[in-house]
């Protein structure tokens, strides 16, 4: 049975980050289905011992002096506030991956999964696959920057020195591909795919029924209140159309813009999400996606794919890049820049009508199992 070294700043139970953690699981329980050993290899806060689980987790020593560490990182002195773990978890597995091994590494923004890989692709010669969740961060995007660019160093070219090494690259969106191939030259474009992961679990249930509001159309919206998502953007454009319901969820009390339009509003407390993904099945006519940077074209967020798995239309406020491509060329709903208050307020009144909506949900149902992770692993599987 070949081994996959799966690598990973965070997994289910050990620095867990949500949505992040649970795809990375799902991705490893599908390569065991698919007959391979997988052994997890995380950073180990808690401790300075290396420790191994019996789930198959191996925990590598990284315990820091953080503000020390992201001090560096921010003055450019060192290339990761990783740098510790990437030493230790390359001294390691330097004597135990064989060339018949296969290397799995993950990054949700983080460049230290990167620096192990092309380390270890140098030092073992076994197959080394790169699957970037995001960008990583304070890389450029055609030559955008995020605004809350965080260092001085150079992660490009740091970021080129590491893919050199990488065998297969994996992309969860078609604008990072094409801004990777933009940027380093070396890459050829049969060494890099696009796969969209979609949602983890099929929740979409065709019996439950939707309790209508009379004469609403509720627009639901629930995740981060944050500068980048801007979820504010939907009151603003929905205010004074009607016979439309604006429902917030999640931490919103300290969020300062929701408050503001608090009268105009539903806000509801965050749920569980098995309750979260009851309520969007129950009483959401259609659900609303927000990214307020144009560095962010690069990123499709999981909330879209939440929305497809039940099937609910989507409104999108959002940079240029797939996620606005996906909703607008496949008519899952409308989406529009994240600048345009106006063609917001527009789409919001072209949703608002029942039978437009209903269009939308049909496409949705005919396409929704295209964009499940069982179906979209196996792609992985084939190029392992």
């Amino acid at each position: 049975m070949k081994n996959i070294y799966f690598i990973s700043r965070s997994y289910p139970g050990f620095f867990d980050t949500g949505g992040g953690a649970l795809m990375r699981k799902s991705q490893v329980e599908a390569f065991k289905d698919a007959g391979y050993n997988v052994i997890v290899v995380l950073p180990n806060y808690n401790s300075n011992k290396l420790k191994r689980t019996n789930q198959g987790i191996i925990l590598i020593p990284y315990k820091i002096n953080e503000r020390l560490t992201y001090s560096l990182h921010s003055r450019g002195l060192i290339e990761c506030y990783l740098n510790n773990w990437i030493k230790n978890t390359v001294k390691y597995l330097k004597n135990v991956i064989s060339t018949n091994d296969i290397i799995f590494a993950t990054t949700g923004g983080e460049l230290g999964t990167l620096a192990i890989a092309g380390k270890l692709k140098l030092l073992t010669q076994c197959k080394v696959i790169f699957n970037y969740h995001d960008p990583i961060a304070d890389t450029s995007i055609f030559n955008n920057f995020p605004t809350n660019k965080s260092t001085k160093i150079n992660k490009n070219k740091i970021e080129a020195k590491y893919l050199k090494n990488i065998d297969i690259i994996l992309t969860s969106s078609e604008r990072n591909k094409q801004a990777l191939l933009d940027k380093h030259p070396f890459i050829s474009d049969s060494k890099i795919k696009t796969i969209y992961f979609g949602f983890l679990q099929d929740l979409f249930d065709n019996n439950i029924l939707k309790e209508k509001s009379p004469n609403k159309i509720r627009i639901v919206y629930g995740g981060s209140f944050s500068a980048l998502q801007q979820p504010e953007l939907l009151i603003k454009a929905a205010k004074g159309i009607e016979n439309v319901e604006v429902i917030y969820i999640g931490n919103h009390a300290n969020y300062a813009p929701i408050q503001e339009f608090k009268n105009d509003c539903t806000l509801l407390p965050a749920m569980p999400y098995n309750k979260y993904v009851n309520y969007l099945q129950t009483k959401a006519d259609i659900g609303f996606v927000s990214l307020t940077d144009e560095y962010y074209g690069a990123c499709v967020p999981s909330k879209m794919f939440e929305y497809i798995n039940v099937a609910i239309p989507i409104l999108g406020a959002l940079p240029n890049g797939d996620a606005m491509d996906i909703i607008n060329n496949k008519k899952y709903g409308l989406a529009s820049h994240f600048s345009d208050i106006d063609q917001l307020k527009a789409n919001i009144k072209s949703l608002s009508n029942s039978k437009e909506t209903d269009i939308y949900k049909q496409n949705i149902l005919s396409d929704r199992h295209e964009w499940s992770m069982d179906q979209n692993i196996k792609q992985v599987i084939e190029l392992l």
